[in-house]
């Protein structure tokens, strides 16, 4: 039992010296983030919180894996591509209303959307203009029991991996923000909120342009934010009288 105990002992120690280090290594990147030009995971409200609880978790199960994990998480979302401060703030901000529901429609699957020439998309003008087709697909809109509503988006981390990140080689998401009141606390809708945020466009359900609040562009993991109104005001296939050439 003796030499149990010291084994025991042995491993906890070298666990609380691994997290020392991974702190270390936390204290470091916060440091570089200070800097940088680019929203950072690692320097948000969010993941302040984060990399808290899983240190503490780590401290008191004596288990460096949790602090590793939330450290190598970060960090590897706040390396892969770009994110301006002002879309990453932006999105925090939408994500802490308590009164809507964001999320984030990836669409543009197999390169359809040009993430550089968005305003030459008639499919992104359709979206804002007549509204989001959902498809239920579990990838890019959620099907609860025959009521779609887009994927929930819970925190910036989420927020940041959805819009960096390609969905069958989508080029970017449409985010969407729907009103609380209409959504039950497991994200399905409300009975009877079907005819508040849904219409038919062409026999299909359609989530309501009100609904819809722009668009994130993503060309490897960089990300550039459109609002519905910059893609309805400069949408290009205009005629001379400024209506959408069909």
């Amino acid at each position: 039992m003796a030499l149990v105990f010291f084994k025991n002992r042995k491993q906890e120690k070298a666990e609380l010296k691994k997290i020392q280090e991974i702190m270390k290594l936390i204290e470091i990147a916060r440091e570089k983030a200070t800097v940088s030009k680019s929203f950072q995971l690692i320097k948000s409200k969010y993941g302040e919180a984060f990399l808290n609880d899983y240190i503490n978790r780590s401290i008191e199960e004596k288990k460096s894996f949790y602090a590793d994990y939330a450290y190598q998480l970060l960090t590897s979302w706040d390396s892969y591509g770009n994110m301006s401060i002002e879309l990453g703030e932006w999105l925090e901000a939408l994500i802490s209303k308590e009164d809507v529901q964001v999320g984030i429609h990836r669409t543009g699957g197999y390169g359809m959307i040009d993430p550089n020439d968005v305003f030459a998309s008639s499919e992104l003008y359709d979206i804002f203009n007549k509204g989001l087709y959902i498809t239920g697909d579990i990838g890019s809109g959620v099907n609860h029991k025959g009521q779609i509503i887009p994927p929930n988006i819970n925190s910036i981390l989420e927020a940041v991996m959805f819009a960096k990140s390609s969905y069958k080689y989508s080029t970017g998401g449409v985010i969407t923000a729907i009103p609380s009141e209409y959504v039950t606390a497991s994200y399905s809708l409300k009975k009877g909120a079907e005819e508040e945020i849904y219409t038919k466009v062409d026999n299909q359900w359609t989530l309501k342009p009100e609904y819809l609040v722009g668009f994130i562009a993503q060309d490897q993991g960089v990300c550039t934010f459109y609002s519905k109104e910059d893609i309805l005001t400069n949408y290009k296939g205009k005629n001379n009288n400024g209506k959408p050439v069909k």
